[in-house]
């Protein structure tokens, strides 16, 4: 029975042991290491900052299948809202909400009860609620959906905001630079990035990006062999010139060359704002 008693409070000293060591391992954890230096190498990761972003998006995935679209899949740049061609999501009250496009009748109530609480504002054709100093959705009877994030530092009227449309098209701004958007590091050197005064233009050394259709497109430079059936295809709506020396398409959207010389450029004309990217990596944006 000694022997017994023994090992008993023996095994209990060793348990209160470890229960402390584990308190001031976190404690310090928690005062003295962010998350951005803590390596971590699991889901393609380099830190847990990254981990929780990637386990993020997994998270609105996993519980709102039905309401998000992968492939169109975007967000603004603090990543608080999240966008595809089905619907708006985001965090309120620590749960993914999620209100889908072309769905009033049902998510005129659904919006009411995630913003349970707050102000809402009922009109014919849309349901609108907000959070004041927070954020704010509204669901119309076209079927589009859009929300919004009054406190992100990131946007320069520390405005942010999501839009889907009843047609598919997706829209944020500011938008979050990911794996599904500019990330292809052979079009877009993150060090030169830069934009038009427009901000719909991106360029870098590598080349240039524009949104057109709900799709990024990157022409890069000294590749004109391949780019001028590409910028054709980005432009497949409408006539574009073609030549051994050039291929230019005209929208009323964009204009964009690519150049045998090596040389891309893209203009939005209607404020007459663009960016050239020369063969030689230098970059011209207005």
């Amino acid at each position: 029975m000694r022997k017994v008693f023994k090992k008993v409070l023996i095994h209990g000293i060793a348990v209160v042991i470890g229960f402390a060591f584990a308190i001031v391992v976190t404690v310090y954890a928690e005062m003295y290491i962010s998350s951005s230096q803590v390596a971590y190498t699991g889901n393609n990761q380099e830190s847990v900052d990254g981990a929780l972003d990637d386990l993020y998006t997994r998270a609105l995935l996993y519980n709102n299948p039905e309401s998000v679209d992968t492939s169109t899949l975007t967000s603004n740049t603090k990543k608080s809202i999240y966008a595809s061609s089905k619907g708006v999501c985001l965090a309120r009250n620590n749960k993914f909400n999620c209100f889908k496009t072309n769905n009033y009748n049902k998510e005129k109530a659904h919006i009411q009860k995630v913003f349970e609480g707050a102000e809402c504002r009922i009109e014919s054709d849309y349901v609108f609620c907000t959070e004041s100093g927070v954020n704010s959705c509204r669901v119309r009877s076209n079927g589009d959906v859009d929300c919004h994030d009054t406190n992100d530092p990131s946007s320069s009227d520390n405005t942010s905001y999501c839009y889907a449309y009843s047609n598919g098209g997706v829209e944020c701004y500011p938008e979050v630079i990911n794996k599904d958007d500019w990330i292809d590091p052979s079009y877009m050197n993150f060090g030169t990035l830069t934009t038009n005064s427009a901000k719909n233009i991106l360029a870098s050394s590598s080349g240039v990006c524009i949104r057109r259709n709900y799709k990024t497109s990157c022409f890069k430079i000294n590749n004109f062999t391949e780019e001028k059936d590409h910028i054709q295809q980005v432009f497949s709506d409408i006539s574009c010139f073609v030549s051994s020396a050039n291929a230019n398409c005209s929208g009323s959207d964009f204009y964009c060359n690519v150049s045998s010389n090596g040389n891309v450029y893209c203009n939005d004309p209607s404020v007459s704002s663009g960016c050239n990217v020369y063969r030689d990596g230098s970059v011209d944006c207005t």
